[in-house]
């Protein structure tokens, strides 16, 4: 069957706008979740974003009573540790139900979902603050981003640029255990990963690990939590 070439158009755009629609209502099924109108605070003279992506993601949140509401599109604020979604009027909502877990879609950038979670706790950690859950298992890797304002004065310039800068720390967490903060270095990692010293020294010498590399990191835990 031959297909004319205006035909060949007519489909793609078709195509297009499907897709070009489904991305603009992905927040559209978000059924009864309560929310409630907010405004961002305006932060023109700050260079950089206070979330932790700067656009809007899909994902699936799970809320205080344990109900999931998927295909939303939502953000973190870092410097409130809250989670804002699209309304399905495209206006910014708050959640009136305590948000406890947000599973971040794959992208292009993170091939892998995200789940950020909270309930965590130590002497830098709140119970809300949401932790990356890097790696489940025996122990979880997790991983807190924090955002701060650097401010750069310019020798002889009367201007104070200002910037949102991220900062990264991370922790395991073992059942009926504290919350342990660990340093990105090989004695620190080797001891929090206890009873198998012998296997993760021969793992890290062989895949010549990178402590300063996530992606290193979740391997060597998953490793750990296959032992």
């Amino acid at each position: 069957m031959k297909i004319s070439h205006l035909s060949l158009i007519a489909l793609s755009v078709v195509v297009f706008n499907s897709q070009s629609s489904h991305a603009q209502n992905a927040g559209i099924y978000i059924n009864d979740v309560s929310g409630f109108p907010i405004r961002p605070a305006t932060t023109d003279e700050i260079s950089g974003t206070n979330y932790l992506n700067k656009d809007w993601q899909l994902g699936s949140v799970t809320v205080k009573n344990g109900k999931t509401y998927k295909n939303m599109l939502v953000k973190l604020n870092l410097l409130d540790q809250k989670f804002i979604f699209k309304g399905d009027k495209g206006e910014t909502m708050g959640f009136v139900e305590p948000v406890t877990q947000v599973i971040l879609d794959a992208t292009i950038l993170n091939t892998n979902p995200v789940v950020l979670r909270n309930g965590f706790t130590n002497s830098d950690v709140k119970p809300t603050d949401y932790l990356e859950v890097m790696t489940e298992g025996n122990i979880l890797l997790l991983k807190k981003t924090t955002v701060v304002v650097k401010e750069v004065k310019e020798y002889s310039s009367a201007v104070t640029e200002k910037s949102y800068v991220n900062k990264s720390s991370y922790y395991t967490a073992e059942k009926d255990k504290p919350l342990r903060t660990l340093s990105l270095n090989k004695k620190d990692i080797v001891n929090a990963l206890v009873g198998h010293a012998k296997e993760i020294e021969q793992y890290i010498n062989d895949n010549k690990v990178n402590f300063k590399k996530d992606e290193d990191l979740t391997k060597l835990v998953n490793y750990y939590n296959s032992l």
